[in-house]
């Protein structure tokens, strides 16, 4: 089962929950704030490793988390983190940063990091997922995707 929490970027103390089920029966607090707590790392270290700004997080089971970081010359890197968020082990160029990714970038004023730590204040999950998208056309979040475990 997947909950979805998203972040405004302007907001960072506002959560606005949509399609959550409430607290996971079968995720514990600790097991949920290690998941925060190493996708965070992920973010940091492929953004400290490019450098540039991490804009989406995809977690890869035991692989650990994908990570894409635009850097200053426009140009994304894909970065392979492991599980724990303490090392790279994989880097490869992926092109250029789309204009709509870019200008989603331009206008945040939250990290993904601090806006995966927000919204896990709303929700008990494993991160799964994280990424700068629109809501109703005109209100720019980031959409930070959290499951309890179970398959759907």
């Amino acid at each position: 089962m997947r909950i979805n929490h998203f972040v405004s970027p302007t907001l960072a103390a506002l959560a606005l929950t949509f399609a959550a089920t409430g607290c996971s029966e079968t995720v514990s607090p600790d097991d949920a704030k290690q998941s925060v707590e190493h996708a965070v790392a992920a973010v940091k270290l492929a953004e400290e490793a490019v450098p540039g700004t991490a804009f989406e997080l995809d977690e890869e089971g035991k692989n650990g988390w994908d990570v894409d970081v635009v850097g200053e010359d426009d140009e994304v890197s894909e970065l392979r983190v492991n599980a724990e968020g303490t090392k790279v082990s994989e880097t490869r160029a992926d092109g250029r940063i789309d204009i709509e990714d870019r200008r989603r970038l331009d206008q945040a004023s939250v990290s993904m990091s601090d806006a995966i730590e927000t919204a896990s204040e709303e929700a008990l999950g494993l991160v799964m997922s994280a990424e700068l998208d629109r809501f109703r056309v005109d209100t720019l979040v980031w959409e930070i995707e959290f499951t309890d475990g179970e398959e759907d």
